[in-house]
């Protein structure tokens, strides 16, 4: 477990291997004990559900469903962080906030998402 830590740190350093930017696999692992195939499970299930989230959101949008859009959009927010995506969950949770608040100046942020 050490090991694996000291490899994300030299490649998040690096930019390379099994850095992927805004994603702190490190604090991922650590949270979720070390269990690697737990951690693979979760991503692999987040990617399955909400891979597409991205066109779904757009549409919610474009419908006006604004309840479906938030709802989207805070559980992305919420089970973001479980697997270390620290960046998808800031820009989610601020979208979220921006919907709430109906402001219609959040292109910049529903960019980054």
């Amino acid at each position: 477990k050490q090991e694996l830590k000291q490899e994300l740190k030299q490649d998040e350093e690096k930019g390379q291997g099994l850095f992927i930017r805004g994603v702190n696999f490190g604090n991922a692992i650590d949270s979720h004990g070390g269990d690697l195939d737990f951690l693979h499970t979760l991503i692999g299930d987040f990617v399955e559900i909400y891979g597409k989230a991205d066109a779904q959101f757009t549409n919610f949008l474009r419908a006006q469903d604004i309840e479906q859009a938030d709802r989207l959009i805070h559980n992305i927010a919420g089970l973001s962080g479980t697997f270390g995506a620290e960046g998808l969950m800031l820009v989610a949770k601020k979208v979220g906030k921006e919907l709430q608040a109906e402001n219609e100046d959040c292109e910049e942020n529903i960019e980054k998402f």
